[in-house]
């Protein structure tokens, strides 16, 4: 009865496939609203309501990603429900891909030309690959004053902390603020700027990667960024079922906060292809725990990720296959931090524990977004902590319950604790829906504990291409 009923729920899980693709794509649009600039929405809604709508459209594009890897769609999204939805995301991903081939193109042109980065990790990264070909520890050296005044980049675009003279502000500080604050800084006195994050705040392997291109002379690191978007989009896309490959092609270029975030040089798109990577090949006892070992020494978000893949393994192949993948992980993470970590202990703590360490100001689309709207006043410090733990806690839960059904909620499930966050940057969760429609979409379910029956209704359920939705109810 029980492979009866397996393979009753994997065939269910097939014929909703195209429903929860287009959920996806929902999410994917709802998460645009982050790329328009805060100055402009304020501008006509105030400070308040660009706030409380930031933190409606990512709790709804979240909730889309989270309704796409449920055990069971809701009863209400069949019907006129799910026509209607699936016209809306059809249309909208439509028109949205069209502005993603914008954005692929200036990719191609700012490839060669001289940096904008807009966030300051990235700009960190870059001085650091510069600083270690130099002979110099990026730990200890890193001077966010300097490389912000070599690399001719806007102050506005650093991490302000709530010390120096930014000390008890509890305001984001304005744009002509931090230009004025880092015009007085010195040079070549890192321990000196209180004002802002100068630590090289990420695991070694994040500026490892992009030694190559520094030694080389390239201008930017955008290449190296729009390599791994590119190696997600061409793995990703020959994994996938066929018959709906064109609508994950078509997501990838509809997801504009993807493509803005790689034509920034974000670093996300780095730790993610590696964390799809580990899941989609992990069968390869040796290549997926080598994978999640270079995403753990890429950036800490990819911490996140490992109980959620050490749960996936252990219901598959056990306890004993699982340690032994954390331990290469280890110490692949250890191997390559090691030579930073004996050089200065002290330094490379500090930086890589500076976003949970260093006094930031409150940001980003989650819970903290309706106290920066002043909707409600600001809780201690520590309670955000704690609700982002309990969240971490309950998402485990969750996966241990219905991972073995649900494998690719991991994707969007080590995240979500994130909304409840002090700082919930947008970026954090711009990188769920892609790697979780490849996981959807891919072209093989089986597992080493199926059995020929349940295979067997696999394989003569094949998954219906998306526009069927439009004509077909939800059961």
């Amino acid at each position: 009865m029980a492979v009866f009923r397996r393979a009753g729920l994997i065939a269910e899980r097939i014929h909703h496939l195209p429903l929860r693709l287009l959920l996806l794509g929902v999410a994917v649009g709802l998460q645009g609203y982050q790329e328009i600039p805060s100055e402009w929405t304020q501008a006509v809604i105030g400070l308040t309501g660009a706030s409380v709508l930031s933190f409606l459209m990512m709790s709804l594009s979240l909730t889309c990603i989270c309704l796409a890897v449920s055990p069971r769609l809701p009863r209400w999204l069949g019907g006129k429900v799910g026509r209607s939805l699936a016209r809306v995301a059809l249309v909208g991903c439509l028109i949205l891909a069209v502005l993603g081939l914008r954005q692929v193109g200036l990719m191609a042109v700012e490839s060669f030309q001289a940096p904008t980065y807009f966030n300051d990790g990235t700009l960190l990264d870059h001085n650091a690959g510069y600083l270690l070909l130099h002979g110099q520890n990026p730990y200890t050296n890193s001077d966010i004053v300097a490389a912000i005044r070599e690399y001719h980049q806007p102050a506005y675009f650093t991490t302000p902390l709530q010390q120096g003279k930014l000390a008890g502000q509890q305001d984001y500080p304005t744009k002509e603020q931090l230009s004025a604050l880092l015009a007085q800084e010195p040079v070549g006195q890192p321990n000196q700027v209180l004002e802002f994050e100068s630590h090289v705040s990420y695991p070694a392997l994040a500026f490892l990667a992009l030694v190559p291109l520094v030694w080389a002379g390239l201008p930017t690191m955008l290449p190296f960024y729009l390599l791994c978007l590119a190696l997600l989009a061409v793995i990703g896309l020959r994994a996938v079922r066929r018959e709906l490959r064109w609508w994950v092609a078509v997501l990838f270029l509809a997801d504009l906060p993807v493509l803005n975030s790689v034509l920034a040089g974000d670093l996300d798109m780095f730790y993610i292809l590696l964390v799809f990577l580990a899941w989609l090949c992990w069968e390869r006892w040796w290549l997926s725990a080598v994978l999640m070992g270079l995403a753990l020494a890429t950036k800490q978000n990819a911490w996140f990720y490992l109980p959620f893949y050490l749960i996936f393994i252990y219901q598959r192949r056990g306890a004993r296959d699982a340690l032994g993948r954390l331990g290469v992980a280890g110490l692949l993470f250890v191997a390559i931090n090691l030579p930073f970590i004996l050089m200065n202990n002290s330094a490379w703590t500090a930086g890589v524990l500076a976003p949970l360490r260093d006094p930031m100001f409150p940001e980003g689309a989650g819970l903290i977004a309706l106290s920066i709207g002043k909707v409600f006043p600001f809780l201690p410090h520590m309670a955000y902590t704690i609700l982002e733990a309990v969240g971490i806690v309950g998402a485990l839960i969750w996966y241990f319950r219905w991972g073995r059904e649900r494998p690719e909620a991991a994707i969007v499930l080590a995240t979500l604790p994130l909304l409840l966050a002090w700082r919930s940057l947008p970026t954090y969760f711009y990188f769920c829906a892609l790697p979780t429609a490849l996981l959807l979409a891919r072209a093989s379910y089986q597992t080493t504990q199926e059995t020929g029956e349940t295979r067997a209704v696999m394989s003569m359920r094949a998954a219906k291409p998306v526009q069927l939705v439009l004509s077909e109810e939800v059961s």
